[in-house]
C-alpha cells in the first residue's frame, strides 16, 4: 500500500491523528475491496471509499470500525487501527518473560530452559526456500512453518547465510491463515484476504485469535487458549549488496499448547533434562566447551552468545547459551532433515491438514463421546516405525503413543515381533512426562527383578519368544484417567544378504485404527485407508513389511572404518561357479507318510533340474537302516539325472528313524569320494538332509526348501577356502575370517578394531580357491580419504561400526558356544555376557526389564536381586593427584575427602610415595602449558611425567604422555600408548590399556593407576598430561611417606563451624587436623580412574596454602632432584 504523505509542521495531535486517519482508511479499503486495490503493479483501479463514516472511538486516539459485511458473509476479522507506538503490544501479553525460546538471524534457535536458569542454541543449515517446521500442535492442527532465504550476493569467500523470510502461521479450528513477510502481512492468503503494510499499526481479532501489528516493529499473535507468539522484523540498509530484510520468531507463552506439539521449536515446550559437566577450554581460547548429556546423547557442547530481539528489536540482548553443533543433532528429536516440508504448497498452513491426515469431507466433524480409533476408552492416536540402514547395519525404532479417554484408570498395552536375528537394544516407557527406562542385565538377574516387581504389583515388562523366526516385546501399564503413555522400543540388526538381495522385514500389527500412523520409509495410511471395510472402525494393518534391497558394487570388496573400528564387505560377482558334490541325506521314516512325502520328492526334483554337468550327486534313504541309491557319487550327466529322477519318484516312507547313521553314511561318502580322487579337485562337497524332524544346520524342511529356494543359495558356489587376511599385528578383535564356502548371492561380512587408529593405510587381502585358479581381491584404504568422505556423509549414529562389530562377535560367540564344552563354553558365555551388557543388548544371556514404581514408591526403589540393597562392600581408601595438580585424599570412614593443591614451576620434581621398609618410590615432574591462556589469572601445571621405582627388583618404570618404559636392570622396553600389553614377572604386573591408562601392581596389596589424558594436539595453550592414583597401599609399610604417602595410616579429622564463604556458592568450615586449626572451603574435583573422558564429580573440603597445616612439614619439603 501506498506510503502516507509527510506530517505538516502544524499540531502534533492533528498530524498525527491525520495520519492514523489514513492509514486507517488503507487498511479498511483493503479488507473490503481486497481485489480492486492496486498493490505494486496491479492494473486495477483504486477502490472506491466507503459510503458510511466510521464512528470514532472514545479511546483516545483509536477508531473501531465495525464491518458492515454483506448478511451472507459473516465478518472475518474485527479490525482496530492504533497510533503509532513502539512499546504497544497485544492485551494479551501483559509482561513478557525474562527469556523467550525462538529462532532468530542466521538462524540461530534458542531454547530458553527456565527450570535450569539455562538456555541452549543450535543452527540450522539448509538451502535458501527450504520450509521447515517449527511449531505444530497436531491435537489442534496449530501449526507454524517458516521459509528460508538466502543473502542478495555472496562475497568471495563467504559462507552463505540464511535466513526466514517467510512465515505462516495457522490455526484451523478458527479458520485463521497469516503470511507473514519483511514487505506484508496478509490474513488468509488462500481466500483474497486483507494485505497489510509493515508501515501499518492495527489490531485485529478472528474468534479467539488476535494479532496485533507495531509499525516497523514486529507483530504479535495471541491465541485465547493457545498461546503467543512475537514475529520481529529486520530491516537492513536497502542500499546493501549482500544482504536483504528478514524475520524473527518468539515463543512468549505456550503452556497451553498439548503435550503432543513438536517442531523445531514446539518439542521443548514440554519439559525436558539434561547435564553440562566436565567444562574445559575450547579450541577457540574465548570459548569453553562441555559435555551435555540429553535425551540419551552424549554430546561435546561450545559455550557461546547469540542476540534475542523479543523485547528490543533494533539492538537486541545478548543471551549467554550453549552451543549444539552439526544442525542440533542429539538435542531435537531424530534429524534435522525430518523438519523440512517436502514441496512449497501448503506447508506454510499446513495446520489445515491434522496430524498428516485430511479430512474426509463425507464425515462429519462434530463433537462425538469418544474420538474415531478408540477401544475400550484407549486412543492410540501415533504409531511410528523409524527403520534407518547404515552399511547393512539396521537400527529401527518403533514408538507409540496413547491416551485414556475413559473416566477411569485402563490398562494399555504394546506389543512388536521383531526377527529373531536383531537384538533389543533400547526401551523407555513414558507416563504423564516421567519416562522409565528399561534395563538390560544377565538373564537370571532380570528374571529376578520381573518377579519381584510382579509380586509387589508393578508394572513390568518381558522379553519373550514367539515363533521361530520372531520374538515378542510385550509390556501392559496401568493408565490413570486422562493420562498419556508413550512407549519407545528400538533394536538392531545386521541383514545379511540372501540371493543377492538384503531384507528388513517389519511386522505392522496395531489392532486398532491410528490417527497417526506412519513408517518411514514414507509410509502414512489416512484414517480410511486402516479400514478393514469402508464402514469399518477396525484396524486391516495385520501384516508384513518387508523391505527388499541390494547396493551398488563397484568393487568385489568393501571397507569402513570409523572411530577405530572397522567392517569389511565381501561378494565377487561373475565369477565361475565351482563344481559341487551333493549328497542328499532323505528321511523316509513312518512320520513322513502322505504330504510330507510328497513335498520331498516335488522338493527334490526340482533341485535335479537345476543341478549342473560338472556336479556329482547321490541320495541316502534313512529310517530304521540306511539305503544308498549308488555305491559312490556319480556325475550329474542327462542319463544320470533321468535316473535320478526316477528313484526320487519309487521313494516310500518306512519303519523308524535313524538319523545319525543316514548322516554319518553321507559324510563319509563325500570323503571317500574326494581322497579316491572320484570327484574334481576344485569342487565342494554339500550334505542336504531331508527331514520332518527340527533343522540342523540350514533349513532342513522340504517345505520350507521348496518356499524359499534354499537349494539356490548353495548352488552356485564360486569360491572355497576363503580367508580374510589384514597386516600382522594391525588388528584386534577380529570376527570370523574364513570360511568354507562363498556362494553367489550372499556377503561375507569381517570386523574388527585397529590396534594403531594413526595408521595412514588400511589393506585387506581376501584369498580363496575358485573353479579354475586360486584369486587374491586386495582392497586398500587411504586412512584420510575415507575420514574425509565420512564427515561428508550423515550417518545414522557416529559408532555404528562399533556396534556392528559387537553384535557380529556376540552371535558368533553364541554359535561357537552351542557346540563347546566345560569351560571353553564358559569361557564363551562370560565374553558374550560382557559385550552384551556393554552394549546394551537382548540376547539369549540377557533380558530387558521395565518396572514402574507404584506412585507412592521411590521410582528407584527396585532392587536387582533379593539382599543386594542391603549389602555395601567394604570401602578401600584410595588417594590421588590429577589436573592442576590436585591432590584428593579419600576417607571412607568420614565419608569424605580432603583436597590441596601443589604451586610449583614447570620442571619441579615432588616425591608423592616413598617407602623405606619395600624400597618402593613414587615421583612426579611437573609441566605447565604451552603459553598463558589469555583467560587464565595464574598459570596452571599439571604432571607430565610419573616415575615408579622399586630398589630391590632393580626396576624402574618411567610414564609420559607419550610413552611408558620400563627398566628391568639394563634391559629397557618401551611401549607406546597406542599399544594394549601386560607385562608380568615375579612381583610385577604392569598393563597399557590403549590411550586410556596404565596399571602397575606388586604383588598382591599394591596398585598404582597413571591415567592418560590426551587433548586437541593444536591446541595453542594445553597439552597432554597424566593423573596418578593409590588403589590399593595396604602392603606398604607404616613407614611410608610423601605427598600421598603419608596418608596411607589412618588419621583423624573434624570439621566445624560450617558458614558462608566469599564465594556464595562454596561455604568455609574449621577443619581440625593433626593439631591444627585450618579454615577450608567446600569445593569438587574431578576422580578420572573409571572415566578419562568425563570423570565423576568428588565432593571435598578445600585445604588452602599448599596443604599447609594438612602435610607434615611444608610442601617445599617433598622437592626431590631427579625422577629416580
Amino acid at each position: 500500500m501506498g506510503q502516507p504523505p509527510p506530517a505538516q509542521a502544524s499540531s502534533p495531535t492533528r498530524s498525527l491523528r491525520k495520519e492514523t486517519d489514513r492509514e486507517s482508511e488503507h487498511a479498511l479499503g483493503k479488507l473490503l475491496f481486497p481485489c480492486p486495490r492496486r498493490i505494486k503493479g496491479s492494473g486495477s483501479a483504486p477502490a472506491p471509499r466507503p459510503q458510511a463514516s466510521p464512528p470514532a472511538s472514545s479511546s483516545g486516539g483509536l477508531a473501531t470500525f465495525p464491518l458492515n459485511a454483506s448478511p451472507s458473509l459473516r465478518p472475518a476479522f474485527v479490525l482496530s487501527a492504533l497510533q503509532p507506538s513502539p512499546t504497544q503490544r497485544s492485551s494479551s501479553v501483559q509482561q513478557l518473560p525474562s527469556q523467550v525460546t525462538g529462532v532468530d538471524t542466521d538462524p540461530h534457535f534458542i531454547i530458553h530452559v527456565p527450570q535450569k536458569e539455562d538456555t541452549l542454541c543450535f543452527n540450522i543449515n539448509g538451502e535458501p526456500g527450504v520450509v521447515l517446521s517449527l511449531v505444530q500442535d497436531p491435537d489442534t492442527g496449530f501449526s507454524i512453518n517458516g521459509q528460508l532465504i538466502g543473502s542478495k550476493a555472496r562475497r568471495p569467500g563467504q559462507q552463505e547465510g540464511t535466513y526466514f523470510g517467510r512465515l505462516g502461521i495457522a490455526s484451523p479450528a478458527t479458520g485463521f491463515q497469516l503470511e507473514v513477510t519483511p514487505q506484508n502481512i496478509t490474513l488468509n492468503p488462500g481466500s483474497g484476504g486483507p494485505v497489510f503494510s509493515w508501515r501499518d499499526q492495527a489490531s485485529l481479532r478472528q474468534d479467539e485469535v488476535v494479532v496485533t501489528i507495531n509499525r516497523k516493529r514486529n507483530l504479535v499473535v495471541s491465541l485465547e487458549d493457545g498461546g503467543t507468539f512475537e514475529v520481529v522484523l529486520h530491516r537492513v540498509w536497502k542500499g546493501s549488496a549482500t544482504q536483504q530484510d528478514f524475520l524473527g520468531f518468539y515463543v512468549l507463552d505456550s503452556h497451553r499448547m498439548s503435550a503432543r506439539t513438536h517442531g523445531l521449536l514446539g518439542q521443548f515446550f514440554h519439559p525436558f533434562d539434561y547435564k553440562v559437566s566436565d567444562l574445559h577450554p575450547s579450541s577457540d581460547p574465548t570459548k569453553t566447551d562441555a559435555t551435555l548429556v540429553v535425551k540419551n546423547h552424549r554430546l561435546t557442547v561450545t559455550s557461546g552468545l547469540q542476540k534475542d530481539y523479543s523485547k528490543d528489536p533494533r539492538h537486541g540482548a545478548e543471551v549467554t547459551c550453549w552451543f549444539i553443533h552439526n544442525n542440533g543433532a542429539g538435542l531435537i528429536d531424530g534429524v534435522h532433515t525430518d523438519y523440512i516440508w517436502p514441496c512449497l504448497i501448503l506447508v506454510l498452513f499446513s495446520g489445515l491438514v491434522a496430524s498428516g491426515f485430511q479430512r474426509s469431507p463425507s464425515r462429519p466433524l462434530g463433537k462425538r463421546s469418544l474420538p474415531e480409533g478408540v477401544d475400550k476408552g484407549i486412543e492410540v492416536y501415533s504409531t511410528k516405525i523409524s527403520c534407518k540402514v547404515t552399511s547393512r547395519f539396521a537400527h529401527n525404532v518403533v514408538t507409540t503413543r496413547a491416551v485414556n479417554r475413559a473416566d477411569s484408570a485402563k490398562e494399555v498395552s504394546f506389543d512388536v515381533e521383531l526377527p529373531k536375528t536383531a537384538f533389543i537394544t533400547n526401551f523407555t516407557l513414558t507416563i504423564d512426562g516421567v519416562t522409565y527406562p528399561g534395563n538390560i542385565k544377565e538373564k537370571e538377574v532380570a528374571k529376578k527383578q520381573y518377579e519381584k516387581a510382579v509380586s509387589q504389583g508393578k508394572t513390568a515388562g518381558l522379553v519373550k519368544a514367539s515363533g521361530r523366526k520372531l520374538e515378542k516385546f510385550t509390556v501392559s501399564v496401568n493408565v490413570a484417567a486422562g493420562s498419556k503413555v508413550t512407549f519407545e522400543l528400538t533394536y538392531e540388526e545386521l541383514l545379511k544378504r540372501h540371493k543377492g538381495k538384503y531384507e528388513m522385514f517389519l511386522k505392522v500389527q496395531p489392532k486398532q485404527l491410528v490417527k497417526h500412523f506412519e513408517g518411514h520409509v514414507s509410509f502414512k495410511p489416512s484414517l480410511d485407508q486402516q479400514r478393514s471395510c469402508p464402514t469399518c472402525t477396525d484396524s486391516l494393518l495385520n501384516g508384513d513389511f518387508t523391505i527388499t534391497y541390494d547396493v551398488n558394487r563397484e568393487s568385489p570388496a568393501n571397507v569402513q572404518i570409523v572411530n577405530g573400528y572397522f567392517v569389511h564387505f565381501f561378494a565377487p560377482q561373475g565369477l565361475p561357479v565351482v563344481p559341487k558334490n551333493v549328497v542328499f541325506v532323505i528321511d523316509v521314516s513312518g512320520s513322513m507318510y502322505g504330504r510330507k512325502m510328497e513335498q520331498t520328492k516335488d522338493a527334490l526334483l526340482k533341485i535335479l533340474e537345476d543341478m549342473s554337468e560338472d556336479d556329482y550327486l547321490n541320495f541316502i534313504l534313512f529310517s530304521g537302516h540306511v539305503i544308498t541309491w549308488k555305491d559312490s557319487l556319480v556325475p550329474a550327466t542327462p542319463e544320470n539325472i533321468e535316473e535320478a529322477r526316477a528313484f526320487v519318484k519309487s521313494i516310500q516312507n518306512q519303519g523308524m528313524t535313524n538319523i545319525n547313521d543316514g548322516l554319518l553314511r553321507g559324510i563319509s561318502m563325500l570323503n571317500k569320494a574326494r581322497e579316491e580322487h572320484r570327484v574334481p579337485e576344485r569342487s565342494t562337497s554339500i550334505v542336504i538332509m531331508l527331514t520332518d524332524g527340527d533343522a540342523n544346520v540350514g533349513e532342513s524342511r522340504p517345505e520350507k526348501i521348496q518356499e524359499n529356494g534354499f537349494y539356490e543359495e548353495v548352488a552356485n558356489p564360486l569360491l572355497t577356502g576363503v580367508e580374510v587376511e589384514y597386516p600382522e599385528n594391525a588388528i584386534l578383535d577380529l570376527t570370523q575370517n574364513a570360511y568354507q564356502h562363498f556362494y553367489d548371492g550372499s556377503e561375507i561380512v569381517v570386523a574388527g578394531r585397529l590396534a594403531d587408529q594413526d595408521m595412514n593405510n588400511f589393506k585387506a587381502d581376501v584369498k580363496g580357491h575358485g573353479a579354475i585358479n586360486d584369486l587374491t581381491f586386495t582392497e586398500e584404504v587411504d586412512m584420510k580419504d575415507m575420514e574425509k568422505a565420512r564427515q561428508e556423509q550423515d550417518y545414522i549414529f557416529g559408532n555404528y561400526i562399533e556396534r556392528l562389530w559387537a553384535y557380529l562377535t556376540i552371535e558368533q560367540l553364541l554359535e561357537k558356544r552351542k557346540k563347546a564344552h566345560g569351560e571353553e563354553k564358559e569361557n564363551l558365555t562370560a565374553q558374550a555376557l560382557d559385550l552384551s551388557l556393554k552394549y546394551h543388548f537382548v540376547t539369549p544371556l540377557t533380558s530387558m526389564v521395565v518396572t514402574k514404581p507404584e506412585d507412592s514408591e521411590d521410582q528407584t526403589a527396585i532392587a536387582d536381586k533379593p539382599g543386594e540393597a542391603s549389602y555395601q562392600p567394604p570401602q578401600i581408601p584410595y588417594y590421588y593427584v590429577d589436573g592442576d595438580p590436585h591432590f584428593i585424599i579419600q576417607a571412607p570412614e568420614k565419608d569424605d575427602a580432603i583436597c590441596f593443591n601443589i604451586d610449583e614451576a614447570p620442571g619441579t620434581v615432588l616425591r608423592l610415595i616413598q617407602d623405606p621398609v619395600t624400597g618402593l618410590t613414587v615421583n612426579g615432574q611437573i609441566i605447565g602449558e604451552k603459553r598463558d591462556s589469555p583467560t587464565s589469572k595464574a598459570t596452571k601445571t599439571y604432571f607430565g611425567k610419573v616415575g615408579i621405582a622399586k630398589g630391590p627388583m632393580d626396576l624402574r618404570i618411567e610414564v609420559t604422555p607419550e610413552k611408558v618404559t620400563l627398566w628391568n636392570g639394563a634391559a629397557q622396553s618401551t611401549f607406546s600408548w597406542l599399544d594394549t600389553v601386560t607385562v608380568t614377572q615375579d612381583g610385577l604386573s604392569m598393563r597399557v590399556n590403549r590411550k586410556k591408562n596404565m596399571v602397575v601392581s606388586f604383588g598382591d596389596g599394591v596398585t598404582f593407576v597413571v591415567v592418560l589424558h590426551q587433548v586437541w594436539k593444536k591446541h595453542p595453550v594445553h597439552q597432554d598430561f597424566l593423573g596418578f592414583y593409590v588403589v590399593d597401599s595396604h602392603r606398604l609399610s607404616a613407614q611410608t611417606h610423601g605427598l600421598l604417602g603419608q596418608f596411607f595410616h589412618p588419621f583423624d579429622f573434624t570439621v566445624s563451624d560450617v558458614h558462608p564463604g566469599s564465594d556464595p556458592t562454596k561455604p568455609d568450615a574449621t577443619m581440625v587436623v593433626k593439631n591444627h586449626r585450618l579454615i577450608v572451603t567446600r569445593g569438587s574435583q574431578k576422580d578420572y580412574r573409571k572415566d578419562v573422558s568425563t570423570g565423576t564429580k568428588v565432593a571435598c573440603w578445600f585445604v588452602h596454602n599448599n596443604g599447609q597445616g594438612l602435610i607434615d612439614g611444608v610442601h617445599t619439603d617433598y622437592i626431590v632432584p631427579d625422577l629416580f
